[in-house]
């Protein structure tokens, strides 16, 4: 059986806009044989309209209730690996993910993927915004 498999997982992936959280996922997706296994849910992908990334900050809300939304459907269904793919920079972010985890018995891996290359943002966040992102993360790992 695939380790990454063996139990009912949820995967929190932190970290700020542009850090590798989306290529991270899609890896882990990768590595696991079948689909179905594995159930990513990202509220960037709520923004996608005929394949274009259409950002609206007033739908923000809406994204993450959808996100949400997404990953109790696949622990509802006991989907083995439940990968949840935003900043999530914020304790209260991550807690209703560690809250569905638990009410559907699976295990939770916090995850914090960080972007050593220094590379540009790709969704065209500004700087203020990525260094508040990544402020709040830093205050909010639990060591």
């Amino acid at each position: 059986m695939n380790p990454l498999i063996e139990n009912n997982v949820c995967a929190i992936l932190r970290g700020s806009s542009g850090s590798g959280k989306t290529p991270f996922a899609d890896f882990l997706e990768f590595m696991i044989d079948d689909p179905a296994d594995i159930g990513i849910c990202c509220a960037d992908d709520y923004f996608f309209i005929n394949g274009k990334y259409a950002f609206d900050v007033a739908k923000l809300n809406k994204a993450h209730s959808w996100c949400r939304e997404k990953c109790q459907s696949y622990m509802m269904h006991g989907t083995k690996l439940v990968v949840i793919s935003n900043t999530n920079t914020r304790d209260k972010e991550i807690q209703p993910y560690i809250d569905m985890a638990e009410k559907h018995g699976y295990e939770v891996v916090s995850l914090v993927v960080e972007n050593r290359k220094g590379t540009k943002d790709v969704h065209g966040v500004p700087q203020n915004t990525l260094d508040k992102q990544r402020e709040r993360l830093l205050n909010s790992i639990k060591l």
